[in-house]
């Protein structure tokens, strides 16, 4: 993720941690096409219960190519308290020496997510890339 003048060294994200996980999908796997080519009218299926992420849920975060955070399932779950409805803020950067003179500059942002017990599960959407 190429993320543009970057001047503070912050950059946090704003993630749907709630998302549907991987085995969840299941009848999504074989899919060619949107919807699988029907056109469906029943509109979203809102509620129901939140798969929980893989107790050895991992999130690398990498700035400019080095890994610069990791997060491990524990501290990751601490951050899905949303602040309002549907908004959960995660800090990715906090780094002022990230940027070396007074001119914003581009960062780039790498996420890995790692599970050796479920990869499917260990997903989130990410929605919203904030930066100063």
């Amino acid at each position: 993720i190429n993320v543009p003048k970057v001047k503070e060294g912050l950059i946090f994200a704003k993630m749907q941690w709630w998302h549907p996980r991987g085995t969840d999908m299941e009848i999504t796997k074989d899919w060619t096409e949107v919807n699988d080519g029907i056109a469906l009218g029943e509109g979203r299926k809102l509620g129901g219960n939140v798969k929980d992420l893989p107790e050895d849920f991992f999130l690398d975060i990498a700035v400019n190519g080095e890994i610069t955070r990791t997060y491990n399932y524990e501290e990751f779950k601490v951050l899905t308290k949303e602040i309002a409805y549907n908004q959960a803020f995660y800090p990715f950067v906090n780094d002022e020496s990230l940027v070396t003179g007074d001119e914003p500059e581009a960062v780039e942002l790498g996420l890995r997510i790692r599970s050796e017990s479920s990869p499917k599960d260990a997903s989130f959407s990410l929605t919203h890339i904030y930066y100063a």
